[in-house]
């Protein structure tokens, strides 16, 4: 029982932040996409990780800079601000195509969770 629980515990590999938080936003917009379409969840995830990595790089390089919180907080609010939420486009792939979709207001929650 023991070597079996030492095998599955080093089979195991610790998530960084990008991938929990991509998983997670995975996982809740899969239940907002069309009936029709089955979203592939490891795909999606794997190309969701960069955007979260770059998200948690410029809070990495702000602690470096010793960025004062006021000023982390001013960058937190324009990351939920309107003006930035309508830079962002969303794609979806389906038969090796790209489409853009409109970004809803449930879309702009879970990723401003």
């Amino acid at each position: 029982m023991l070597i079996a629980c030492g095998f599955l515990a080093a089979c195991t590999t610790a998530k960084t932040s990008s991938q929990k938080h991509a998983e997670h936003y995975v996982y809740q917009m899969r239940n907002e996409r069309d009936v029709n379409y089955r979203t592939l969840v490891s795909d999606s995830i794997k190309r969701a990780v960069p955007m979260f990595d770059w998200f948690y790089q410029q809070g990495v390089a702000d602690r470096m800079a010793k960025l004062p919180r006021a000023e982390a907080q001013k960058k937190v609010d324009y990351f939920k601000s309107d003006e930035f939420q309508n830079q962002l486009t969303h794609t979806q792939s389906i038969i090796n195509h790209e489409y853009k979709e409109q970004v809803s207001d449930k879309k702009r929650q879970i990723f401003t969770a």
